[in-house]
């Protein structure tokens, strides 16, 4: 379950709209998800590391969360979490449950975590393909690849899942105001950069 977004969107925000069209027809869905689909992508690049980067593609990752949000879009709230924390809170499940599948045993064939979705529909493949080849996901991701680990994190939980340096230091091992100060210097370098801005919070 998703927890309450502490700034959820405004019920006029043009998101809210273009999800609730999307409830009855999911052309518009894909264009709601094709917005998102490229931080999905970077942070999926940034978050799976081996032995499951050698089974599962930040693609086929994509292309999941995509079935698994069409299939819930109908119990998404807009005025309990914003479409990206929901996006990636779905992201985050599919990413979880690829791990357990590999398990200790990295020569697993993995790809989709539920079997039905073994035949991807012709909609999430274009999805997934448009999101990583695009030019500005290339060179963000030229950028943070050369960043120590922990930085990369951050990125991934501050700017692209778009968590606060409270929810970010849990799960980094560091105290919320270092958190901050990182990624306000970070966020600092990546729109100095030129690189990255349009995919990050």
């Amino acid at each position: 379950m998703v927890p309450p977004d502490p700034n959820p969107l405004p019920l006029d925000d043009p998101t809210t709209w273009l999800v609730r069209e999307a409830k009855a027809d999911r052309a518009r869905f894909d264009e709601l998800y094709r917005r998102i689909a490229p931080a999905v992508y970077a942070w999926a690049s940034l978050k799976a590391r081996p032995p499951l980067t050698r089974v599962l593609e930040p693609e086929d990752i994509v292309q999941e969360v995509w079935w698994r949000a069409l299939e819930s879009l109908g119990r998404y709230d807009p005025t309990r979490a914003s479409f990206r924390t929901w996006i990636f809170g779905i992201a985050n499940h599919v990413l979880l449950k690829s791990w357990r599948k590999v398990g200790n045993n990295p020569s697993v064939a993995t790809g989709p975590t539920d079997p039905t979705l073994s035949q991807v529909p012709a909609e999430a493949t274009a999805v997934s393909e448009a999101a990583s080849q695009t030019e500005h996901l290339r060179k963000f991701l030229g950028l943070v690849t050369d960043l120590d680990r922990d930085d990369q994190l951050l990125i991934a939980h501050c700017g692209l899942e778009g968590l606060s340096a409270s929810e970010a230091s849990a799960l980094l091992g560091a105290s919320p105001d270092a958190v901050a100060k990182r990624w306000q210097r970070l966020r600092a370098r990546l729109r100095d950069s030129m690189v990255g801005h349009e995919l990050v919070v």
